[in-house]
């Protein structure tokens, strides 16, 4: 959580609102946990980014983990739902191994919408937060992971014999090697059989 009571947050956002017509009311709803809430918005682009810019850079990070943390507590397992969303916020706030594992969420939900390239483009972005970890097994499993959720879109869109999917393939099964996991071996073969 953010550590401030929400009545103080209300009244700084009504502040807002009401005295320098910076953001604006734009719903009242309750949250999973059956919290009222209000949701505000920027009235223009330019406020919010002269807003981003003011913080500092640990600072946007810490409050990206911060919110996109608290998604998580508050929707538990409903918030795959917002996977996209949660991984943006996550990579915002630098938690690489977050961002990959809700990049891959994303891309599977993608997927079985037949969003081939949403899913494709999502399963890369993935890919980019793995590369910012330090080399362990965990950063192997979600390399993996990420990986098959990128082959069945590649095969959908560009084909079983494309350079990519060839590339992708081949190092989901040294990953499964050196991981040692069988069951991963037999998930990426069956895309291909």
């Amino acid at each position: 959580m953010l550590n401030i009571e929400i009545d103080k947050v209300e009244e700084r956002l009504l502040r807002l609102e009401r005295d320098h017509s910076l953001v604006k009311l734009t719903d009242e709803y309750e949250l999973a946990d059956g919290t009222l809430t209000q949701r505000y918005r920027f009235v223009h682009m330019l406020y919010q980014n002269a807003m981003l810019k003011s913080l500092k850079a640990s600072r946007r990070a810490a409050l990206n983990r911060a919110v996109a943390q608290t998604i998580v507590d508050l929707y538990g397992e409903r918030s795959e739902g917002m996977a996209n969303e949660l991984a943006t916020l996550f990579e915002e706030g630098r938690d690489y191994a977050r961002a990959a594992e809700f990049y891959r969420l994303a891309a599977q939900a993608a997927v079985r919408v037949h969003a081939n390239q949403e899913a494709i483009l999502l399963a890369r972005q993935g890919l980019k937060m793995v590369g910012m970890l330090p080399d362990t097994n965990d950063r192997m499993r979600h390399e993996l992971a990420l990986i098959v959720a990128l082959l069945e879109p590649l095969a959908a869109t560009e084909g079983l014999t494309s350079s990519e999917f060839a590339a992708h393939y081949t190092r989901a099964r040294d990953l499964t090697r050196q991981l040692g996991d069988s069951s991963q071996i037999l998930l990426t073969l069956n895309l291909v059989a």
